[in-house]
């Protein structure tokens, strides 16, 4: 198959049959659930009615959204889609599912192995990557794990990761970049209870590490014989892919993937950290997919304050934003100075008399939203800069709650136009080596 049919090439999930709850009455049709890839990864279900049920043709075409029944007895509510044909023979048209990802086969169901697919995962090598010879060639695909007591979690590539990266890169869009299970160390069953929540975490950690929403699909939970006993339909939030994002991932050290997600997993299920740590990766990924520096700044900042109230308490009276900010990094041992690389900024701030990073932030982000605009006019390079040092501020102060004390990619070094320079380095808490 071509690398450009397996991007934005949809999946069919299932043929089936649905009901329509209709004020006519019950209507049946035949079905096929799809998980479309382009222009945006969804579940729709495309569907099939007799060309003689004009009235319940009529009655769904009038709805914005319509009850229906799966085939094995789910209720669920599904937007109508615009795609409507009507020929000698049938009345075709499409529906899209409210509630994505949508269970569909057992509900509750004892399971020994979950498999799942990644959409649109960055390339991530390692120590446990897999070599192997096709048509004479040695190749290789990425492969690593993840543990977290009781979980073992592996993902491995698809054979030509590298070049849908490469194609995706110019042409955008997306497509199943990884595959990939879930199951318990000591080999024991587990109920699908336990897997919603677990997933909704790997979704949200692998996000972090792509810089970027990533998606999971194509999921099923099955017996140790590999009968399927549990199903999703759809996939988690994803967005397509474009540029290259900035980010912390040592994108060559897979194997450290492991040590972060054990302590994210540990803040996650923590009563006192579990909420805030959920939101504020969503404020990163969503500041991080901007298009926009400007945009990016305000919820970039909204993180920082969210950490920093957990942190260090209450902002006291008296003191600035920007203050309150920096003392939150230097309790985790993350130094607010403005980095070398910050040239425009470092221009503002002794123009200015700021004090720090932060400070410079607050600075520019209440300009932003205030109407007197007492800075003037702010070039866009400080506005970058002011963003992309706040969101490593972020991710240093996510990895030092993760308890993380090994190498990062400094997105600093990259600067505005992402150039090819990598530096992996140390976490600013790190143990001295010996």
């Amino acid at each position: 198959m071509k690398l450009v049919e397996l991007i934005n090439r949809p999946v069919v999930l299932d043929k089936t049959v649905i009901k329509f709850l209709l004020n006519v009455g019950v209507v049946e049709a035949s079905a096929r659930a799809i998980l479309r890839l382009s222009p945006k990864p969804k579940l729709v279900i495309e569907f099939d009615l007799p060309s003689d049920a004009y009235e319940a043709s009529n009655e769904i075409r009038s709805k914005p959204d319509v009850k229906i029944t799966l085939a094995k007895g789910q209720e669920i509510t599904a937007l109508v889609g615009d795609y409507y044909l009507i020929t000698s023979d049938k009345v075709s048209g499409v529906l899209v599912p409210e509630d994505q990802p949508l269970t569909v086969l057992n509900v509750s169901a004892a399971i020994y192995r979950c498999k799942f697919a990644v959409i649109n995962l960055t390339n991530l090598w390692g120590s446990e990557d897999i070599k192997f010879s096709k048509d004479g060639r040695n190749l290789i695909t990425q492969h690593f794990k993840i543990e977290t007591f009781p979980w073992l979690i592996e993902i491995t590539g698809v054979n030509r990761v590298m070049s849908l990266d490469l194609k995706m890169r110019l042409e955008g869009g997306s497509a199943i970049t990884h595959c990939g299970s879930i199951r318990r160390t000591d080999g024991l069953d587990f109920d699908s209870a336990q897997l919603v929540p677990l997933l909704e975490a790997l979704h949200l950690f692998l996000s972090f590490v792509r810089g970027s929403y990533c998606g999971l699909a194509l999921i099923s939970g099955r017996k140790a014989s590999g009968k399927r006993v549990w199903q999703q339909w759809g996939t988690y939030k994803v967005e397509p892919w474009k540029r290259p994002l900035p980010g912390w991932a040592p994108l060559s050290q897979s194997e450290s993937l492991s040590l972060v997600f054990q302590g994210f997993w540990d803040r996650l299920n923590d009563a006192q950290w579990g909420e805030t740590v959920t939101k504020v990766m969503n404020w990163y990924l969503r500041s991080n997919e901007s298009d926009e520096a400007e945009v990016g700044i305000i919820l970039t900042q909204s993180a920082l304050e969210s950490l920093t109230f957990k942190t260090v308490g209450k902002k006291p009276k008296g003191t600035t934003e920007g203050a309150w900010i920096a003392s939150a990094l230097r309790k985790m041992g993350i130094d607010e100075k403005l980095p070398p690389e910050c040239c425009e900024l470092l221009t503002l701030q002794n123009r200015f008399n700021w004090t720090h990073g932060p400070h410079a932030l607050v600075k520019l982000r209440n300009n932003l939203i205030h109407a007197d605009n007492r800075l003037g006019h702010v070039n866009s390079d400080a506005h970058w800069e002011a963003w992309n040092f706040g969101q490593w501020c972020v991710e240093m102060m996510l990895l030092k709650l993760f308890n993380y004390t090994g190498e990062y990619t400094n997105r600093i070094i990259h600067g505005r136009e992402h150039t090819p320079k990598i530096q992996v380095i140390p976490v600013p808490w790190a143990p001295p080596k010996t």
